[in-house]
């Protein structure tokens, strides 16, 4: 049977009638109600790796499976069927006048873009590990610092602590802001506390201001102890410390 063809439709619509009805005579689905606790025949993609199934792809690439081998030559450079002048031309025939499904939606103007905005906030308010965002690059773990930092400058900041015996944590502390709604407008992440706050900005977007305004408004005596150090800030650490600390960046 031809796939696509006429006949193969008509069979799945068949099957899927005479589906339709055993379900309403009755008959259920084996695993329904069913859970990991009470049927060992339920288990968690977690459980899985612990009974020892192995993935059927794992380990294998298109340079040493022949099925995917064939795959990747068959779909790669001209082979591709969308490379084709007339494919091509079909693709955009069929596109032409279409508009995007989320064209000019945003979190202010639609619900599910709000609620899914709100679900990664909370995650973020509760203790998820922030993106990296650094113009001053090189975030990673640093062997003599013992923990990940986001740039060279922080690291330098660490260090200075370190030389200095001064204790401290970083990115621990968390504040989040909220609308008079009670739902969060952004949160913030301080980049090092001991005593005070320490927030390194060689550089501040309109993000950052609205942070530091929201910070001052609704955390007032949290705000009184911040340090911001920018770059001019930064710089006059660098020129004193940089001679006495071997492994600065």
């Amino acid at each position: 049977m031809k796939k696509g063809s006429k006949q193969s439709k008509e069979s799945i619509n068949k099957l899927k009638i005479s589906l339709r009805n055993q379900f309403k005579s009755g008959r259920r689905v084996w695993n329904k109600g069913l859970t990991k606790d009470t049927d060992s025949r339920i288990i968690t993609p977690q459980g899985a790796w612990k009974k020892g199934n192995i993935p059927h792809n794992t380990g294998k690439s298109k340079d040493n499976y022949a099925p995917l081998m064939k795959v990747s030559k068959k779909n790669s450079g001209k082979n591709n069927p969308a490379c084709r002048k007339e494919v091509a031309a079909k693709i955009s025939a069929s596109n032409k006048g279409k508009i995007p499904h989320n064209k000019g939606k945003t979190k202010l103007n639609c619900k599910y873009l709000e609620k899914q905005s709100q679900t990664i906030l909370k995650q973020f308010a509760n203790g998820r590990r922030l993106p990296p965002k650094s113009k001053r690059g090189n975030g990673g773990y640093r062997e003599d610092l013992g923990h990940y930092v986001r740039s060279n400058w922080e690291a330098n900041y660490a260090r200075i602590c370190k030389l200095l015996n001064k204790n401290y944590e970083f990115e621990k502390k968390r504040f989040t802001f909220y609308k008079d709604n009670g739902n969060i407008i952004t949160t913030y992440t301080p980049d090092f506390t001991h005593k005070r706050y320490v927030e390194l900005k060689g550089y501040v977007d309109e993000d950052d201001r609205l942070k530091l305004k929201l910070f001052q408004q609704q955390y007032p005596e949290e705000y009184k102890k911040l340090i911001i150090i920018d770059f001019n800030r930064y710089k006059k650490l660098e020129k004193y410390f940089k001679s006495k600390i071997n492994n600065w960046e």
